[in-house]
């Protein structure tokens, strides 16, 4: 008998494991110190891969950031809450990073001395420095003139990838396609077949987005200076192919519209591509939802009251409803975050980012495999639980060892 007479409840193995299956990943952590069967089950690889398809993740936010006013330049990765505050710091770089694109705690970016580089946020360990091929196209001495990287999941073979398409020329569709398969040896690029035609490829900033094992490309409008392309062209992970339909976008197809946009970017969000399109002083989103009919519903529209290069919606909120986007400055202003509610049409206050963040910011999501695996430093810990917490849980762990 519990204390007051009440009958305390004895559950089964099974229903405890199937309910912490959807338990959030701090709160997981923390029952890790309830005996040695919940740690024996928290720490479980089978129970880890349940967890992840159910158990909402730890979001954080990855961007890059450099200090201009200090010489020679500070720059690396910092990894940040949602609400914009630096966790933690990755440096060991010579020149600025620029993020290009994440996947769980992966995150994937480049510089100016052409080195593509994932880092695992989560122990800051780079698993993979490649440098740029020099004559990938028929001249020899062709040097490159601006990279796309995009990582990705494999639909079928769960394999994780990574995308490279390198431009060697500004005024001519001169482009390369290569893929990496991270843990089969990192260092070995495979030739892909090139686009079909031109992609928009730009040197400091993503221009694609990875949905469902295909990564998409915005096709390039050589000639017509300043003016996006709305059609998406598709590369299969599976196959590493090139996909012989081209999803046509919602803008070309209005005259008035299409007249009206200034830029055109693509993100993904929540499983589903989005394109995000600028005019004078808004911006749209659109959602595809049938790619094989090319059937885009522009779901919200966004006023821009500041100069801001570019509006991309990070992540849906966990209500379910609001957006939080990430606003790009211009000419090395301050980047900021902003929460928009789409039932009233407006954005919160800006949430500023640190001083010196550039480029673009892009979203891990940390499940719980990124905490329970003994490489993990301890500062995650920290970080996940407090320092109180954090010292309450070694503490624990080791008697129940």
């Amino acid at each position: 008998m519990a204390e007051g007479g009440a009958t305390a409840l004895s559950l089964p193995g099974d229903a405890i494991s199937v309910i912490l299956s959807w338990v959030p990943v701090k709160s997981v952590c923390r029952f890790r110190c309830v005996s040695k069967d919940w740690l024996a089950l928290v720490s479980d690889p089978a129970f880890v891969v349940n967890h992840k398809s159910r158990g909402a993740p730890v979001q954080l936010l990855v961007g890059s950031y450099c200090e201009v006013d200090c010489a020679p330049y500070h720059s690396g990765l910092q990894v940040m809450d949602m609400d914009g505050k630096v966790l933690w710091t990755i440096e060991g770089f010579a020149m600025m990073p620029n993020v290009r694109s994440s996947l769980g705690n992966l995150v994937c970016f480049s510089g100016p001395d052409g080195i593509t580089r994932v880092v695992d946020v989560t122990t800051g360990k780079v698993l993979v420095t490649c440098p740029l091929r020099t004559g990938g196209v028929s001249n020899s001495n062709s040097q490159p003139y601006a990279i796309e990287i995009s990582v990705g999941r494999a639909a079928v073979s769960n394999s994780t990838k990574v995308v490279r398409l390198t431009e060697y020329s500004p005024y001519q569709p001169q482009q390369t396609c290569e893929v990496l398969t991270l843990g089969v040896n990192d260092s070995l690029w495979r030739q892909a077949p090139s686009p079909p035609t031109a992609v928009d490829v730009f040197s400091c900033e993503s221009s694609s987005a990875t949905v469902n094992g295909v990564v998409h490309f915005l096709s390039s409008t050589y000639g017509i200076p300043k003016k996006p392309s709305d059609s998406v062209l598709c590369f299969d992970l599976e196959t590493e192919e090139w996909r012989s339909k081209t999803i046509e976008g919602p803008l070309n197809r209005d005259t008035e519209l299409w007249s009206k946009t200034d830029r055109v970017r693509l993100t993904g969000l929540n499983e589903t591509l989005c394109m995000i399109q600028t005019e004078e002083c808004h911006a749209n989103i659109w959602l595809l939802v049938d790619a094989d009919k090319s059937i885009w519903v522009k779901k919200y529209t966004i006023l821009m009251v500041k100069p801001f290069y570019m509006i991309e919606p990070l992540s849906v909120m966990p209500d379910g409803v609001k957006l939080l986007l990430y606003y790009s400055p211009k000419n090395w202003g301050e980047s900021v975050l902003r929460v928009y509610d789409p039932s009233v049409g407006i954005c919160s206050d800006d949430i500023k980012l640190p001083k010196h963040t550039s480029d673009k910011v892009s979203v891990c999501n940390l499940h719980l495999d990124c905490f329970v695996t003994p490489a993990r430093s301890d500062v995650h810990w920290t970080v996940l639980l407090g320092k109180t917490a954090h010292r309450y849980q070694r503490r624990h762990a080791l008697r129940l060892i």
